[in-house]
């Protein structure tokens, strides 16, 4: 399991550039999926696409995700749902050039 720290580090330390972030909304700790996005995403220095998966159904939760432009994926759902999900995020979007 990563923390979001260890996945800072690994962006850090060894130039790790996700495609996209997948990461639960209900995290251990004190941060939850959307703060861990927002920090990866400081890190990275740009808005790396994220799906952030979930439970919580209340509007509180679903306004916190999508002010924060991150799609949401409400569990329980099927296989082909995220993959379809992941698709669509990769078809829309990329990381900067890294030139």
């Amino acid at each position: 399991m990563r923390t979001v720290l260890s996945a800072v580090s690994l962006i850090d330390q060894h130039d790790v550039r996700p495609d996209f972030v997948l990461c639960d909304y209900n995290l251990r700790g004190s941060a939850n999926g959307v703060e861990s996005i927002k920090a990866l995403r400081a890190t990275l220095g740009w808005d790396v696409p994220a799906i952030v998966m979930t439970g919580d159904t209340r509007s509180d939760t679903m306004e916190a995700i999508a002010s924060h432009d991150m799609t949401v994926l409400i569990k329980p759902f099927l296989a082909n749902e995220l993959l379809r999900m992941i698709e669509r995020l990769h078809c829309n979007s990329g990381p900067p050039d890294r030139n």
